[in-house]
């Protein structure tokens, strides 16, 4: 196999890492609109696609359709 397979490979594992990841983070936590206090849990997609800084996360709210950051809080 040529070395560019071996770079191919491990680079899809470390993609499925990644994901796995965050995957476990998603399932522990929730999320806490700035504007209007409601807390959900966002769909994985949005989630791992969403623009995060830390603690926080931009997306819509399914509640009043604002944009905005959003706080990540974790499920006790």
């Amino acid at each position: 196999m040529p070395v560019w397979g071996y770079v191919l490979i491990g680079l899809a594992i470390f993609i499925a890492l990644l994901v796995l990841g965050n995957y476990l983070f998603w399932r522990k936590i929730n999320v806490v609109c700035e504007n209007c206090g409601h807390s959900y849990k966002p769909k994985f997609i949005k989630f791992l696609f969403g623009w995060q800084i830390g603690c926080f996360i931009r997306l819509n709210c399914p509640e009043c359709k604002k944009s905005g950051t959003h706080e990540i809080e974790f499920n006790k």
